[in-house]
């Protein structure tokens, strides 16, 4: 996936850009690199966690091990994730 697939991750990054302007929410967009693991995205988001952003959000079912397992380390950090439901919490 990732941006230019002209569908589901450009819709993501669509609405990103719309929330940013409409919105000034600031963030930063990460793409992942072809092949990687479940390891990578997870030091992606905890990356991410780290440096203070809040929310975080997953772009595809992919992302659910990853988000489930970092949310739980940062309990005070929103994550979503789209086009999944397993990962639910408080």
């Amino acid at each position: 996936g990732g941006k230019g697939d002209q569908s589901f991750n450009d819709a993501a990054y669509s609405g990103f850009e719309k929330a940013d302007k409409e919105f000034k929410i600031g963030g930063r967009d990460v793409e992942p690199q072809d092949g990687e693991s479940d390891a990578d995205k997870v030091q992606r988001l905890d990356q991410l966690a780290k440096s203070g952003y809040n929310p975080i959000i997953g772009v595809g079912f992919v992302y659910a091990p990853a988000v489930k397992q970092v949310a739980a380390k940062y309990p005070k950090v929103t994550f979503g994730i789209i086009d999944d439901d397993t990962v639910q919490a408080k």
